[in-house]
Parts: C-alpha cells; structure tokens; sequence
C-alpha cells in the first residue's frame, strides 16, 4: 500500500439539470488525495484498490487508517438494514408531509437511542460497537422497558441489559459487497382495495348479497318474495357457519 501525489481536478462542466447560480458556487477546482490499497483475503486472489478521497493530511490521516475504513464501508450497509428491515422504517405509514417528518424523526431517535445502548455495552465488554447485533439489542430493549418502568432500582437492572445486548456477536467480514438484486419476487396478487369481508365472497354469496341489498340492479324488475328472501338468507347463514367452523 502506497500513497500517490496530491491530484487537482478541475470543475467540469455544467449539467443540465443544475442552474446556474447554483453551478457558480462550486470551487474551480479541488485537491483530492490518491492512496493505492492492497487488499489480500485468503482463499482469493490478491486485488488493489484506487481510494480518492480530500483527507490531505497524511500525518493526521495515515493510509492504514484510509484502508481500514475502507474495508469497513460494508457497514453502512448494514446500518441501513437496521433502520429498513429491523425497524421497519422501509414503508412510511403516514400520508401527509408533516406526519412523515415526525416518522422519520421518531424512527431516528429510537435509532440513535438503540446504538447509545449498544455503545455502553461494548464498552463494557472491551469490544467495538459494530460487533454487538442491533436486532438483539432491539429485542432486548423492547423486552425490559416494561420491567424498568415498574421497578424503582434499575441499576442492577441496566447490568443486566447490558450484558444480554453482548451475547449475539457480529462476525468480522470485511470486504463483502453484495449485488444490487432482490432475492425474493413479490407475489402476483392484487392490493386490497375493498373490505376483507368483500373480499372473502364467493361469487354465488355475492349474488346473494346484491339481489337483497339492491334488487333491480340484478336484472329483476319485481320485488324479492318472501320465499326468496328466505333461501337467501338461510345460505348466508350457512355460509358463515361453514367459514367459522
């Protein structure tokens, strides 16, 4: 692993989609720093790695450091796992732009609340916070804030916690990269739309329901009898035994 001279890159030019004014108000140019890794794993074969970034100082910021970090970028994959699957914050539930502000909002302090914890832990236990699960630490929080809110002496309590947020460590994989696929296709179904119960109608009951709810609509200019109404309403109830037992 090597460093290689200070590089200058000049503005480029304009794009499209960005107006003027705000094309004005980037540099003419900007130093960035080149810096060649070397990266070895055992079982495969041994690949470099062009890392550009504007940390300048070499003093301050080493190449081992640019190259450790480096190897590391795979958690921020996982970071945005935690908050999307493991949070469920891959769907908003709120419609109205000021209720999705305070979604996002809450998501990110219980976020921030759930690494505090898990930072405390590694403390602890002398490791490094990325080594702890976030889920578990998540399962363990939601399981013993009912027990903190009831009992006057959490010192012991929070120990405790502590102690099970480290019991699921996270293995050391650096240099991982995954494609940008889905592994599992959505199913083919249509979105509910209507009621559960419209939707649980066989077309027969349906027909039912319609020649009762609004009988010249299916085609009958006179009224229901009353021995018709009967049928109809003897294989409704039939039907709902038969879908409750």
């Amino acid at each position: 692993m090597f460093s290689l001279p200070i590089e200058v890159l000049a503005k480029p030019v304009r794009p499209s989609w960005m107006t003027t004014e705000e094309y004005a108000t980037y540099p003419d140019s900007i130093e960035v720093r080149e810096v060649r890794v070397r990266i070895e794993t055992d079982g495969f074969r041994t690949r470099e790695v062009l890392v550009v970034t504007d940390l300048l100082d070499p003093l301050q910021y080493s190449k081992d450091d640019l190259a450790a970090l480096y190897r590391r970028r795979w958690q921020a994959e996982l970071n945005l796992r935690s908050l999307k699957t493991h949070m469920q914050m891959d769907h908003l539930r709120c419609k109205k732009p000021h209720r999705v502000r305070n979604e996002v909002r809450a998501h990110m302090i219980a976020y921030n609340l759930i690494r505090q914890l898990m930072s405390e832990a590694a403390m602890k236990a002398n490791v490094q916070p990325w080594q702890i699960s976030f889920k578990n630490s998540m399962q363990t929080l939601n399981e013993m804030l009912p027990i903190l809110a009831a009992i006057d002496d959490h010192a012991k309590l929070c120990e405790t916690m502590l102690k099970c947020c480290t019991q699921h460590a996270v293995g050391n994989r650096p240099d991982r990269y995954e494609p940008r696929v889905v592994k599992r296709r959505p199913k083919s179904y249509t979105f509910m739309t209507k009621p559960r119960f419209s939707n649980k109608l066989t077309p027969r009951l349906l027909y039912c329901v319609k020649s009762i709810v609004c009988p010249t609509n299916m085609g009958n200019s006179t009224p229901l009898t009353k021995t018709r109404k009967s049928t109809i309403s003897q294989y409704l109830v039939l039907y709902m035994f038969g879908r409750a037992t």
